[in-house]
Protein backbone atom coordinates (compact mmCIF):
# COMPACT_ATOMS: atom_id res chain seq x y z
CA UNK A 1 0.00 0.00 0.00
CA UNK A 2 1.05 3.45 -0.49
CA UNK A 3 3.49 5.11 2.04
CA UNK A 4 2.86 8.30 3.66
CA UNK A 5 5.18 11.38 1.85
CA UNK A 6 7.13 14.05 4.15
CA UNK A 7 5.63 17.05 4.42
CA UNK A 8 5.44 20.57 3.87
CA UNK A 9 2.83 22.98 2.64
CA UNK A 10 0.85 23.31 -0.96
CA UNK A 11 1.27 26.36 -2.35
CA UNK A 12 -1.79 28.13 -2.70
CA UNK A 13 -0.82 31.45 -3.82
CA UNK A 14 -0.88 31.26 -7.73
CA UNK A 15 -3.65 31.78 -9.87
CA UNK A 16 -5.91 28.40 -10.13
CA UNK A 17 -4.99 26.65 -13.78
CA UNK A 18 -8.00 24.42 -13.64
CA UNK A 19 -11.28 23.42 -12.35
CA UNK A 20 -10.71 20.98 -10.06
CA UNK A 21 -7.25 22.74 -9.00
CA UNK A 22 -10.06 25.76 -8.16
CA UNK A 23 -12.06 22.80 -6.32
CA UNK A 24 -9.30 21.55 -4.34
CA UNK A 25 -8.51 25.65 -2.98
CA UNK A 26 -11.84 26.28 -2.33
CA UNK A 27 -12.12 23.18 -0.46
CA UNK A 28 -8.42 24.12 1.63
CA UNK A 29 -9.83 27.28 2.24
CA UNK A 30 -13.56 25.87 3.82
CA UNK A 31 -11.18 23.16 5.56
CA UNK A 32 -9.17 26.08 7.00
CA UNK A 33 -11.72 28.79 8.07
CA UNK A 34 -15.18 27.24 8.15
CA UNK A 35 -17.06 29.06 6.27
CA UNK A 36 -20.25 28.49 4.52
CA UNK A 37 -18.78 26.81 0.98
CA UNK A 38 -20.96 28.87 -0.83
CA UNK A 39 -19.38 31.47 -0.07
CA UNK A 40 -15.76 30.61 -0.64
CA UNK A 41 -17.50 29.62 -4.34
CA UNK A 42 -18.44 33.06 -5.22
CA UNK A 43 -15.61 35.06 -3.86
CA UNK A 44 -13.28 32.81 -6.40
CA UNK A 45 -15.89 32.52 -9.18
CA UNK A 46 -15.84 36.69 -8.38
CA UNK A 47 -11.98 36.52 -8.99
CA UNK A 48 -11.79 35.39 -12.18
CA UNK A 49 -13.23 34.55 -15.66
CA UNK A 50 -14.55 30.61 -15.69
CA UNK A 51 -16.87 29.24 -17.90
CA UNK A 52 -20.33 27.86 -16.78
CA UNK A 53 -19.19 23.68 -17.34
CA UNK A 54 -16.44 24.61 -15.24
CA UNK A 55 -18.37 26.42 -12.79
CA UNK A 56 -20.84 23.21 -12.51
CA UNK A 57 -17.88 20.82 -12.03
CA UNK A 58 -16.24 22.99 -9.26
CA UNK A 59 -20.01 23.38 -7.60
CA UNK A 60 -20.63 19.84 -7.97
CA UNK A 61 -16.69 19.19 -6.56
CA UNK A 62 -16.72 20.70 -3.67
CA UNK A 63 -20.56 20.41 -2.72
CA UNK A 64 -19.86 16.68 -3.35
CA UNK A 65 -16.51 16.38 -0.99
CA UNK A 66 -18.16 18.29 1.76
CA UNK A 67 -21.66 16.56 1.41
CA UNK A 68 -19.93 12.59 1.20
CA UNK A 69 -16.68 13.46 3.23
CA UNK A 70 -17.68 10.53 5.61
CA UNK A 71 -18.37 8.00 3.14
CA UNK A 72 -14.91 9.15 1.01
CA UNK A 73 -13.13 8.57 4.28
CA UNK A 74 -14.38 5.11 4.52
CA UNK A 75 -13.01 4.24 0.94
CA UNK A 76 -9.92 5.79 1.04
CA UNK A 77 -8.96 4.45 4.60
CA UNK A 78 -8.33 1.46 3.72
CA UNK A 79 -5.73 1.85 0.86
CA UNK A 80 -3.68 3.98 3.04
CA UNK A 81 -0.75 1.69 5.07
CA UNK A 82 -0.03 4.51 7.39
CA UNK A 83 -2.60 6.29 10.58
CA UNK A 84 -4.74 8.17 9.20
CA UNK A 85 -4.49 11.10 11.43
CA UNK A 86 -0.39 10.97 10.43
CA UNK A 87 -1.62 12.74 7.08
CA UNK A 88 -1.22 16.10 6.07
CA UNK A 89 -4.74 17.58 5.98
CA UNK A 90 -3.95 19.44 2.57
CA UNK A 91 -3.42 15.64 1.15
CA UNK A 92 -6.12 14.38 2.50
CA UNK A 93 -8.59 17.11 0.75
CA UNK A 94 -6.87 16.13 -2.40
CA UNK A 95 -7.45 12.29 -1.97
CA UNK A 96 -11.17 12.92 -1.22
CA UNK A 97 -11.48 15.05 -4.60
CA UNK A 98 -10.30 12.35 -6.67
CA UNK A 99 -11.88 9.62 -4.85
CA UNK A 100 -15.73 11.85 -4.92
CA UNK A 101 -14.35 11.62 -9.12
CA UNK A 102 -14.01 7.59 -9.10
CA UNK A 103 -17.25 7.14 -7.48
CA UNK A 104 -19.90 9.68 -8.20
CA UNK A 105 -19.02 11.49 -11.73
CA UNK A 106 -19.58 8.39 -13.92
CA UNK A 107 -19.52 10.10 -16.69
CA UNK A 108 -15.21 11.06 -15.99
CA UNK A 109 -13.10 7.60 -16.96
CA UNK A 110 -11.47 6.67 -14.16
CA UNK A 111 -8.12 7.07 -15.63
CA UNK A 112 -8.63 10.57 -16.76
CA UNK A 113 -9.92 11.32 -12.71
CA UNK A 114 -6.59 9.89 -11.40
CA UNK A 115 -4.46 12.00 -13.73
CA UNK A 116 -6.01 15.48 -13.19
CA UNK A 117 -6.11 14.72 -9.70
CA UNK A 118 -2.48 14.03 -9.93
CA UNK A 119 -1.53 17.29 -12.11
CA UNK A 120 -3.25 19.29 -9.35
CA UNK A 121 -0.03 18.26 -6.59
CA UNK A 122 2.10 19.52 -9.67
CA UNK A 123 -0.29 22.42 -9.83
CA UNK A 124 -0.35 23.83 -6.04
CA UNK A 125 4.18 22.70 -6.13
CA UNK A 126 3.50 19.11 -4.50
CA UNK A 127 5.21 16.93 -6.59
CA UNK A 128 6.44 14.70 -3.98
CA UNK A 129 2.87 13.66 -3.31
CA UNK A 130 1.93 12.71 -6.96
CA UNK A 131 3.11 9.07 -6.88
CA UNK A 132 1.33 8.92 -3.53
CA UNK A 133 -2.13 10.33 -4.87
CA UNK A 134 -1.97 8.25 -8.23
CA UNK A 135 -0.97 5.13 -6.01
CA UNK A 136 -4.42 5.63 -3.64
CA UNK A 137 -6.71 6.53 -6.23
CA UNK A 138 -5.53 3.54 -8.42
CA UNK A 139 -6.45 1.18 -5.20
CA UNK A 140 -9.76 2.88 -4.77
CA UNK A 141 -10.81 2.46 -8.05
CA UNK A 142 -9.70 -1.30 -8.47
CA UNK A 143 -12.56 -2.15 -5.23
CA UNK A 144 -14.93 0.20 -7.29
CA UNK A 145 -16.98 -2.46 -8.87
CA UNK A 146 -19.44 -1.87 -12.03
CA UNK A 147 -22.39 -3.63 -10.12
CA UNK A 148 -25.24 -1.17 -8.78
CA UNK A 149 -27.52 -2.65 -5.67
CA UNK A 150 -31.17 -1.69 -4.29
CA UNK A 151 -30.34 -2.68 -0.46
CA UNK A 152 -27.52 -1.33 1.67
CA UNK A 153 -24.85 -3.28 2.99
CA UNK A 154 -21.49 -3.46 4.12
CA UNK A 155 -20.00 -3.07 0.71
CA UNK A 156 -22.78 -1.40 -1.02
CA UNK A 157 -22.11 2.79 -1.08
CA UNK A 158 -24.97 5.02 -1.93
CA UNK A 159 -25.31 6.98 -4.81
CA UNK A 160 -28.40 8.60 -5.16
CA UNK A 161 -32.03 7.27 -6.48
CA UNK A 162 -31.77 4.78 -3.69
CA UNK A 163 -28.67 2.78 -5.79
CA UNK A 164 -25.63 1.58 -4.26
CA UNK A 165 -22.49 1.44 -5.72
CA UNK A 166 -21.14 -2.28 -5.08
CA UNK A 167 -17.50 -2.39 -3.57
CA UNK A 168 -15.23 -5.21 -3.68
CA UNK A 169 -15.00 -5.48 0.51
CA UNK A 170 -16.64 -4.07 3.50
CA UNK A 171 -16.05 -0.48 4.30
CA UNK A 172 -19.38 0.46 6.15
CA UNK A 173 -20.71 -0.99 9.59
CA UNK A 174 -22.92 -3.76 8.88
CA UNK A 175 -26.40 -2.30 8.18
CA UNK A 176 -28.03 -5.78 9.81
CA UNK A 177 -26.61 -5.15 13.02
CA UNK A 178 -25.35 -1.50 12.95
CA UNK A 179 -28.08 0.45 10.69
CA UNK A 180 -27.73 3.65 12.56
CA UNK A 181 -23.95 3.83 12.52
CA UNK A 182 -24.35 2.58 8.48
CA UNK A 183 -26.60 5.63 7.53
CA UNK A 184 -24.20 7.64 9.20
CA UNK A 185 -20.97 6.80 7.81
CA UNK A 186 -22.24 5.60 4.05
CA UNK A 187 -24.32 9.01 4.17
CA UNK A 188 -22.05 11.21 5.94
CA UNK A 189 -24.43 12.35 8.70
CA UNK A 190 -23.52 13.55 12.18
CA UNK A 191 -23.79 10.11 14.14
CA UNK A 192 -25.86 11.52 16.98
CA UNK A 193 -28.31 13.40 14.71
CA UNK A 194 -28.91 9.69 12.86
CA UNK A 195 -28.87 8.13 16.38
CA UNK A 196 -32.02 10.18 17.26
CA UNK A 197 -33.59 9.94 14.05
CA UNK A 198 -33.34 6.44 14.73
CA UNK A 199 -35.45 6.33 17.61
CA UNK A 200 -38.21 8.25 15.83
CA UNK A 201 -38.32 6.31 12.37
CA UNK A 202 -38.13 2.87 11.06
CA UNK A 203 -35.40 1.76 8.81
CA UNK A 204 -36.93 2.20 5.63
CA UNK A 205 -38.23 5.82 6.62
CA UNK A 206 -34.65 6.48 8.66
CA UNK A 207 -33.02 5.47 4.77
CA UNK A 208 -35.26 8.20 3.10
CA UNK A 209 -34.46 10.85 4.71
CA UNK A 210 -30.64 10.25 4.30
CA UNK A 211 -31.27 9.92 1.00
CA UNK A 212 -33.30 13.33 0.97
CA UNK A 213 -30.52 15.35 3.06
CA UNK A 214 -27.82 13.93 0.37
CA UNK A 215 -30.05 14.77 -2.54
CA UNK A 216 -29.08 17.99 -4.07
CA UNK A 217 -32.27 20.56 -4.15
CA UNK A 218 -33.53 21.21 -7.42
CA UNK A 219 -33.46 24.49 -8.89
CA UNK A 220 -36.86 26.73 -9.97
CA UNK A 221 -37.03 30.00 -11.71
CA UNK A 222 -40.18 32.28 -11.02
CA UNK A 223 -41.23 34.87 -13.37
Amino acid sequence: MPRRPSSTGPNLALRPRSARELAYRVLERYRQSEQWVQEELAQEFARGVWSPQDRRLVTELVCGVVRRRAALTALVQPAISRPWDRLEPALVTLLLLGTYQLVYLDRIPAFAAIHETVEVARSIGQARWTGFVNGVLRTVSRVLLDEIATDPAANALPIGDCRFRRIAHPVFPDPGSAFAEYVATAYSLPPWLVERWSKRYERGELQQIAEAVNTPPAVFVRV
